[in-house]
């Protein structure tokens, strides 16, 4: 899937989750990459979706990420 540059504003650059993903576990990886494989989306756009429901459930990705959703991300 290819995403515009106005479709990527205030997502996870793709070179910085390339270095993420390659700092993961292999089994992890391993499991984003065939996530990405499964759903036609890049890699980088599922460990940004995994990063953010982790924090905001409703969140698929960073850029419908609500902070105030989860009490340890609050200021």
């Amino acid at each position: 899937m290819q995403l515009t540059q106005a479709e990527l504003s205030g997502h996870l650059p793709e070179t910085i989750a390339a270095n993420l993903l390659a700092a993961l576990p292999e089994s992890v990886q391993n499991c984003i990459e065939r996530e990405a494989q499964a759903t036609g989306f890049p890699s980088w756009f599922i460990l940004e979706t995994a990063i953010s429901s982790y924090l905001d459930p409703d969140a698929t990705s960073f850029k419908d990420f609500d902070p105030t959703m989860n009490q340890p991300c609050r200021d």
